[in-house]
């Protein structure tokens, strides 16, 4: 059941976007309204929720990619998801027969109403690790969480249509510094993925061009076949669908202003509408806004950090563009190793001057291109103004100097441009832990990596919420690191 279900606007209420045009669909997303599949008015659809008062297994408390995915783990039937289980390599062993739960997801909003609703929608992944690898590995962690991500968005498309393409990725070098960087990547790529055939070290320009052919201020790159984009705002709808067609409860528009723990250690979660919620299990994915949610005691290190993103005009684009893989530039990921920013993705200093020009894109199922730029101080807690200067700056420096082709893409009208802020830990990895001793978890902090982690993580947590054993995978990303 879905319940004050309204029209997803990327970003949430009265939120607009940069546009010369009066009306721009962000992303390519639809209308994704179970009411309106069944005929009936949003007015119909605002009954009393289910559950409220009773005792349940799990409140999820956040309807991006991360609480949505979490509700589909919990309550789907493993096969409607692509048995993403199978995807899980050596970390596979952890896993039991699913049980049925009783799981209320409430989203303050509505359903990709935040980060999730106005990313990219990248996907990084060099498909399945090699299963010899050490467990304590990281990069076989994120190697796994991004694989069973990509795996369940790619099942989603055959049937629900989220705009996912797999497309590849190509990191490019713009000098011989980031080609030395980028030989480096494709040799731990290489050393990490099954199949080593999917990661391409490119040692010249030439080598780029039969990925890219219009490339050109370049000097090499990676390429990683099996990367890919989706429509994340679509993919969290479906999973939301999901979740409500098997049982969960998804309450839009509401929320959470009080959580507490009774003496027999069962949550009480009330909400603006003054509905309770009581579980036993509570986990908090909301995103850059966890600390509004959890006890003052138990708040943790997640902050929101500005994105802003720019989308073509509607041209069509030409044959040399049509099959344009994720870009991605091999200087954020040298500038990110070698500055000490705080989180450590922040591409400028403390008075948002430009510490590195910082860029990535992809041609979506649209057909529209969309690239992001730089990641900021946002001067508040809702700061979503779009710094159009920056963008073009970004995007003449780094974009279009590597592809020319794609600048009368980016010109005239139809163009637009938005901002979206992202969950960031100190570190810049995920928290997923449990915080209080008893049953209240923690699932934020995944930064930019939210859509390509986000499915792969909450498959674990869910076992874990299952079983109560924490899953070895999830190690390293505890609360008290």
């Amino acid at each position: 059941m879905r319940v004050g279900i309204g029209r997803f606007i990327p970003g949430g209420k009265g939120r607009s976007v940069a546009s010369a045009t009066t009306a721009v669909v962000l992303m390519g997303c639809a209308v994704l309204e179970a009411n309106r599949r069944e005929g009936k008015s949003n007015a119909e659809c605002k009954s009393a929720p289910r559950y409220a008062g009773e005792v349940q297994d799990v409140i999820i408390v956040g309807g991006g990619i991360i609480g949505t995915s979490l509700a589909a783990h919990l309550v789907v039937a493993p096969g409607k998801l692509g048995n993403p289980q199978l995807n899980c390599g050596s970390f596979g062993h952890e896993f039991s027969k699913p049980t049925p739960l009783r799981v209320t997801l409430l989203e303050k909003q509505s359903i990709a109403s935040e980060a999730t609703g106005l990313s990219a929608g990248t996907i990084h992944s060099a498909g399945p690790l090699k299963s010899e690898l050490p467990l304590d590995n990281s990069l076989a962690r994120t190697f796994t969480f991004a694989h069973i991500s990509n795996k369940l968005y790619e099942h989603l498309e055959s049937s629900l249509e989220v705009g996912y393409t797999k497309c590849g990725s190509i990191h490019l070098a713009c000098n011989q510094e980031e080609k030395k960087w980028a030989a480096r990547k494709a040799e731990i790529y290489t050393s990490h993925a099954e199949d080593s055939s999917g990661v391409r070290f490119l040692e010249s320009k030439e080598k780029v061009a039969q990925i890219v052919p219009v490339a050109q201020d370049v000097v090499g790159g990676t390429f990683i076949r099996d990367s890919a984009q989706v429509n994340a705002g679509l993919a969290a709808h479906a999973l939301a669908d999901m979740a409500s067609e098997a049982g969960a409860n998804i309450v839009e528009n509401a929320s959470v202003t009080s959580l507490e723990r009774d003496a027999s250690d069962i949550y009480n979660v009330t909400t603006s509408s003054g509905d309770v919620y009581r579980a036993r299990n509570v986990v908090v994915a909301s995103g850059a806004w966890i600390n509004d949610v959890l006890p003052k005691a138990l708040h943790q290190p997640v902050r929101p950090v500005k994105g802003q993103i720019t989308m073509s005009n509607d041209q069509v684009p030409s044959t040399s563009l049509e099959a344009l893989p994720v870009v991605y530039f091999v200087e954020s990921e040298i500038k990110k190793a070698s500055l000490k920013t705080s989180p450590m993705c922040i591409t400028v200093d403390a008075d948002n001057n430009p510490l590195y020009d910082h860029a990535y894109g992809k041609r979506g199922a649209d057909g529209r291109f969309y690239f992001g730029a730089s990641r900021m101080h946002p001067a508040h807690d809702r700061d979503y103004a779009v710094d159009e200067s920056n963008l073009r700056r970004v995007m003449n420096s780094k974009v279009f100097a590597a592809i020319p082709a794609l600048r009368p893409h980016f010109e005239g009208d139809g163009t637009g441009s938005w901002a979206g802020l992202m969950p960031f830990s100190e570190d810049s990895k995920p928290i997923i832990d449990v915080v209080d001793g008893k049953g209240l978890y923690v699932a934020s902090g995944f930064g930019a990596f939210g859509i390509c982690w986000g499915p792969g993580t909450t498959l674990f947590l869910a076992q874990w919420l299952r079983g109560g054993v924490r899953p070895r995978i999830l190690d390293g990303f505890g609360a008290t690191r």
